[in-house]
């Protein structure tokens, strides 16, 4: 089984790539946090999103927004001019879920209630 889940933040904007053979295609390259201890801080995955989908993602996700990832693995092997061959493995999402992002400006997100200014009592 081919399968894969994962949460992180993007690197960079959603990037749409024209109309293809297969339907509208967007990349994004995701960060994925790595436990604390490790020697190295995060994984760096590129995932293709296709269909409808793809031009929602081309819209809507921005650098460091947090999503969860699930699709499956692919692998890619091709050589280029200089006859070097070249292989990487993409995520080929089935489903994104947009998770919070923190506005800078305190504005609450949809279904988000507002963030309360610092020195105000929240009552209970």
């Amino acid at each position: 089984m081919n399968t894969t889940q994962q949460i992180g933040r993007l690197t960079k904007d959603a990037e749409p790539v024209t109309q293809t053979a297969n339907g509208p295609v967007t990349t994004m390259r995701l960060a994925v946090p790595r436990p604390k201890g490790s020697k190295k801080n995060a994984d760096f995955f590129t995932v293709e999103v296709w269909g409808k989908q793809a031009d929602s993602a081309a819209k809507w996700l921005k650098e460091g927004r947090e999503v969860a990832v699930a699709g499956r693995l692919e692998q890619r092997e091709w050589r280029d001019d200089n006859d070097t061959y070249h292989e990487r493995v993409v995520i080929v999402a089935r489903t994104i879920d947009y998770l919070r992002t923190p506005r800078k400006d305190g504005e609450a997100q949809p279904g988000e209630a507002p963030a309360t200014p610092e020195g105000d009592d929240i009552p209970f």
